[in-house]
């Protein structure tokens, strides 16, 4: 019997791994130390290990003795009395050498604290419960891949994209792609995270083309925001810098190719997703400013003769590395750069006339 009795024992340990660590909940502050846990939980057997969770942060007028504390002092006790009672009540996990120990302290402990020190009356001591790690459920991890794959393609496939409303993107897409006069293919659009905005991804034979002939389309005319003409592939970087000195790499390329014609100075205007960015690449970009390799280029909002366009897509797409994925692309202004999307309106119904409402109404 004695045989059965510890081959029982000893499958229960080996079922429940943490066997040989109790929970001590309920602590009072006057008795979580470290040193008194040791002592009392000692009785029971070797304890291997104690910690301590769950401390108040005691103020420097709770530490003061009973001579340092003066009358004044009522306030602060008070105060500090309510912060008590807002806190957490301190636990402890309590480790022994082997499991018979710790099953004896959790059997034996109601009849301990019933004689031994009030200190430890109120305490519940109980058998530690390993916690179960968490998992993804299979769902969420196939729509983080299908994301994942959706954004590789999206980055390596377009070379435009749209900034609209998000109760637009549809709409837009379905336009754009019922339409052969303009000759290019909607990739798929992305919710950036932003409130209302969303982008529209699209494969143009002729971005350029595409960009100027938003001016005489009713629907896109009001429904895009901004358009960014990118070169498709992505660029990844951890740091704003990075974008920031491979969009130098391209417009000191462009200088070196403009050498050969008439032109003796080149403009870049930088537009960026999110906004919020633009600034930060600016200025990464001054501090990598390199006068000789740039000789002739300037960045300005106006008169600007090219276009640098960054769009920021997802991070955290490396694992670990917690890269960003950005598309860069460098081209040539165009007639809808700068333009809002209220004078992108106003250019349109003043050049088809007062039908333009009922077409937008048709798209």
């Amino acid at each position: 019997a004695g045989a059965v009795r510890a081959a029982a024992a000893a499958a229960a340990d080996a079922a429940l791994p943490n066997s040989r660590r109790i929970f001590v909940g309920n602590l009072s502050p006057d008795s979580c130390s470290v040193p008194g846990l040791i002592e009392t939980f000692g009785q029971f057997g070797t304890v291997n290990d104690v910690s301590l969770h769950g401390l108040w942060k005691r103020s420097v007028d709770n530490n003061l003795g009973d001579d340092d504390a003066s009358e004044g002092s009522a306030d602060s006790k008070k105060k500090n009395k309510k912060k008590r009672k807002s806190k957490v009540r301190p636990y402890a996990f309590v480790t022994y050498a082997d499991a018979d120990s710790a099953r004896q302290a959790v059997d034996q402990w109601s009849l301990l604290s019933s004689s031994s020190d009030k200190l430890y009356s109120g305490c519940v001591v109980k058998t530690a419960v390993p916690t179960k790690p968490r998992h993804k459920s299979n769902a969420r991890k196939l729509r983080a891949q299908e994301r994942r794959e959706l954004v590789a393609y999206l980055a390596r496939e377009a070379n435009v994209v749209l900034q609209c409303p998000k109760s637009h993107l549809d709409r837009l897409g379905d336009y754009l792609s019922s339409s052969f006069e303009y000759k290019c293919k909607v990739l798929g659009n992305l919710d950036p995270g932003r409130r209302t905005v969303g982008l529209l991804f699209v494969k143009a034979n002729d971005p350029a083309s595409l960009a100027s002939s938003l001016l005489n389309i009713p629907y896109a005319a009001i429904a895009v925001n901004k358009l960014y003409v990118v070169d498709g592939g992505a660029v990844r970087g951890n740091t704003i810098g990075s974008v920031a000195k491979k969009s130098l790499e391209r417009m000191a390329l462009l200088r070196d190719n403009e050498k050969e014609t008439d032109r003796t100075c080149i403009i870049v205007r930088v537009q960026a997703f999110p906004p919020k960015i633009r600034s930060d690449l600016i200025s990464a970009m001054d501090a990598m400013w390199d006068e000789e390799s740039l000789d002739g280029v300037n960045i300005s909002p106006t008169g600007f003769t090219h276009t640098l366009s960054v769009v920021q897509m997802e991070g955290h797409l490396k694992g670990d590395n917690k890269d960003t994925m950005y598309l860069i692309g460098l081209t040539p202004a165009m007639q809808t750069d700068a333009m809002s999307t209220h004078d992108r309106a106003r250019f349109h119904e003043d050049s088809i006339g007062s039908g333009a409402e009922d077409a937008v109404s048709r798209a």
